[in-house]
């Protein structure tokens, strides 16, 4: 090292600052496949323990989310909080339902010589096209969530029939006043009280 002439510092004082180690907390772990299975298989669960269900608030539904998926995770993965979790799920699950949307429509329209393969490289193709990606990137999710009870065809049919119902009581409320007994509290209809329109 250098040191100017008028320097009254010796090469002995100088201090060595070593270069900062990553400690994890100034960077974001990258999702792992099997952490977002992880994700989902706690999520479905809690939310069908028919003891714990639908019977508690949001924040104590992510809470108990968090705890199953932290202790149930591979040692080398990293242990994520319940914003975390809830930010990644929410995404991840917006895409795979609408990719299981998708798959169900074209079930429907089944030509006799399809198999179940062709049609999810339909959807897969239909899905790649309506979102303007090259691939549709969970199908690892999508194949735990496509057999859960509330992304049933029957299930989401009910649902939004429901999500009508409510929303023409809402509409009639605005104008005729308030309806009986709603006294704005929010439904614990959707799984950990989430207020989302897919299950």
């Amino acid at each position: 090292m250098q040191f100017s002439p008028f320097s009254t510092q010796s090469e002995n004082d100088v201090t060595i600052i070593p270069p900062p180690t990553n400690t994890g907390s100034s960077r974001r772990t990258l999702w792992s496949i099997e952490d977002d299975k992880m994700l989902a298989h706690s999520y479905y669960t809690i939310s069908q323990d028919s003891k714990i269900g639908n019977e508690q608030s949001g924040p104590r539904f992510w809470k108990r989310v968090e705890e199953y998926c932290n202790a149930n995770v591979g040692n080398d993965r990293p242990k994520r909080n319940v914003d975390r979790l809830k930010s990644h799920w929410t995404l991840v699950k917006r895409l795979t339902y609408d990719f299981h949307t998708i798959y169900y429509r074209l079930q429907g329209m089944r030509p006799s010589d399809a198999n179940d393969a062709d049609i999810i490289v339909r959807a897969t193709e239909e899905y790649k096209v309506k979102h303007g990606r090259d691939k549709f990137g969970y199908e690892h999710v999508w194949a735990i969530c496509k057999d859960v009870p509330s992304w049933q065809p029957s299930f989401v049919a009910r649902q939004a029939s429901l999500s009508k119902s409510s929303t023409n009581q809402i509409s009639s409320a605005s104008v005729g006043g308030s309806v009986e007994g709603s006294g704005g509290g929010s439904s614990q209809g959707n799984e950990g009280g989430s207020e989302e329109i897919f299950p």
